[in-house]
């Protein structure tokens, strides 16, 4: 097995953004971009220049929005237990929320609007790019929710990765299964990583001691997977309150009680 603490292992993030500053910047102005793109709602198709001028506000912030992802999520890959890559993850999480929801209302009013209007609205050489786009949605009309139904399950995204999320971070960084003894005799880690490998060894012994390991630690915290999921259907509750809040305009949580 590699040493994944040896520098050749390990992601460049330089390749992406050179450092945080450029990270933060190129935030704000994916922020920015969403902030645009919703002053295209509600007219979205009253034009071919509305909707040309909104793909392509929706481009950049796709671009922007991949390689923020993609550090933040190497980030914290890199090392689960680093506060700095657990808050980088988060906000980029959150962005992705933020993303769906600012652009939830793109498909369902092509989807509504006049089909005709738009077939030759894309038949100009600047929707060369879009164009793809736009004749799949016009293909799957009866598969698009309305824009509020969108907008709903737009909201709900990160709250859905959640398990996921906390399900890395106990097996990565919480988690210690213990050692087993490979095929040549080597006494090796096993990890949430190597788990799979281990499984799929010849050896009988290798791939018994590895679900063993793997097993009596989750079984050890047995009580502690429990009270996530309990914790978890909590936050679904509070989080199903804040949402309708938001969607049906409430001043507050306070307003539902």
């Amino acid at each position: 097995m590699p040493d994944t603490n040896d520098l050749k292992y390990s992601w460049n993030l330089s390749d992406i953004f050179k450092n945080t500053t450029e990270f933060e910047n190129t935030k704000k102005e994916t922020l920015n971009l969403l902030e645009e793109i919703q002053k295209f709602q509600g007219v979205l198709c009253d034009s071919s220049d509305n909707l040309y001028k909104c793909y392509s506000l929706d481009e950049k912030a796709l671009k922007n929005f991949e390689k923020l992802y993609a550090y933040g999520m190497l980030m914290y890959h890199s090392d689960m237990a680093n506060q700095d890559g657990i808050k980088m993850y988060k906000e980029v999480e959150a962005l992705s929320t933020k993303f769906s929801v600012a652009t939830a209302f793109i498909t369902p009013e092509i989807t509504y609007a006049d089909e005709t209007k738009i077939r030759e609205y894309i038949k100009e050489e600047r929707f060369k790019n879009y164009r793809r786009d736009i004749k799949e949605i016009l293909e799957k009309k009866k598969h698009v929710l309305s824009k509020e139904a969108e907008n709903i399950l737009a909201n709900y995204s990160e709250i859905f990765s959640a398990p996921e999320n906390t399900f890395d971070t106990m097996t990565n960084t919480e988690f210690k299964f213990g050692t087993l003894m490979n095929e040549n005799g080597e006494e090796v880690e096993l990890t949430d990583s190597t788990y799979s490998l281990y499984l799929k060894n010849k050896d009988i012994n290798v791939r018994r001691q590895a679900f063993s390991l793997m097993y009596k630690k989750y079984s050890e915290f047995i009580t502690n997977i429990i009270n996530n999921i309990l914790c978890f259907f909590t936050i679904i509750k509070l989080a199903n309150k804040y949402i309708i809040v938001c969607i049906l305009l409430f001043s507050s949580l306070f307003s539902l009680i």
